[in-house]
């Protein structure tokens, strides 16, 4: 009978010892065993309403990095930042360019976007479709002139319907001067815009278009 609690007590003790050594490791070097463990939906939810309630961002640490399919973490920023219309908070887990495009696009201010280009120059396209989300909503693609960077300028006039063969012949990025005379070829009516695309898909869908 004492032999079988012994092995017992050396059972529990192999078993234990070793989870336990786990658990303090992940505590202090923060690797998200025990987040991922401990997470649920709920748990995000509520950790999210507090963080909105006290203002306090830093109760995303609480939620792990990632599991399949999900990043609470950063997605708790970026809901905490865009409910305290903070940038800067949603940038802890999120692009600082994405972030002031959501901001400007949920409350509908494109100051979101001066500030985007001002703290961080435009270098994706959450930048530009900033700025084309406005230009289109106002139909006013002088809006485009905000842009600094010639290049997106020319594009966002593009996108916001603004198509004229000078901002094609200006634009130097590849696709999106294919993209300027595939609209311009399709605004005007004339193939001969077609002949001007690079990409063989795009010039070939040109051409199909303008023979309806």
């Amino acid at each position: 009978m004492i032999k079988k609690w012994i092995f017992l007590i050396i059972a529990i003790f192999i078993i234990c010892v070793p989870l336990v050594a786990i658990i303090i490791i992940d505590y202090y070097h923060d690797f998200g065993l025990i987040k991922a463990l401990l997470y649920t939906k709920e748990r995000e939810e509520k950790i999210i309403a507090e963080a909105i309630k006290t203002g306090n961002y830093h109760l995303c640490e609480k939620l792990p990095e990632s599991i399949p399919d999900i990043l609470p973490k950063s997605s708790c920023y970026a809901q905490v930042g865009g409910a305290l219309r903070d940038a800067t908070i949603c940038a802890r887990g999120n692009p600082i360019d994405q972030c002031y495009d959501g901001l400007a696009k949920r409350y509908d201010d494109m100051t979101y976007c001066d500030k985007n280009q001002k703290d961080a120059p435009i270098r994706s396209r959450f930048g530009l479709d900033c700025y084309v989300y406005f230009a289109k909503k106002n139909k006013n693609p002088k809006i485009c002139d905000n842009i600094q960077n010639n290049d997106y300028k020319n594009h966002c006039y593009v996108m916001s319907g603004l198509v004229e063969e000078l901002i094609c012949k200006e634009q130097r990025i590849l696709s999106y001067k294919d993209a300027c005379y595939l609209k311009l070829a399709k605004k005007i009516e004339d193939a001969s815009f077609c002949l001007k695309i690079v990409n063989n898909y795009d010039k070939e869908y040109c051409n199909s278009l303008l023979k309806k």
